[in-house]
């Protein structure tokens, strides 16, 4: 009876040992409230390219080497094959940041930026690990 009892009691903690690290390993994700958001482009003529000037305000700080995620509604907008972080301009309070295919080292480093083309593309900027 007690061999029972102890390996039940065992059972437990390895459940709540798995749990426990679970809940640890996929606690990194965070998302931040945003204040405002827009997205001015220069053109809404159909089929020509347009510029998109995304602005948003955070309400907290992002710690080093965050991402910043921009998914489009899927089949409402299609990112081209050839977008890559030489067509991308990104300013943080008004001074442009310089961008690479991935994240720098250091203070004032490139941020990393890679896309996802098609219909349900996506735009995911990396910081460095300083910024």
């Amino acid at each position: 009876m007690r061999r029972a009892a102890n390996k039940r009691i065992f059972s437990w903690l390895v459940f709540l040992l798995a749990i426990g690290y679970w809940l640890l390993a996929f606690s990194s994700v965070l998302a931040a409230t945003l204040l405002t958001v827009s997205d001015t482009i220069s053109t809404s003529a159909p089929a020509l390219a347009a510029n998109h000037a995304i602005k948003f305000t955070l309400t907290t700080a992002l710690p080093p080497s965050s991402q910043i995620s921009l998914t489009p509604q899927a089949g409402a907008f299609s990112i081209p094959n050839e977008l890559d972080y030489t067509d991308i301009d990104f300013l943080v309070n008004d001074t442009n940041k310089n961008l690479a295919a991935s994240p720098g080292s250091g203070s004032g480093s490139p941020i990393g930026l890679s896309v996802t083309a098609g219909n349900a593309g996506k735009i995911i900027f990396t910081l460095n690990d300083a910024e």
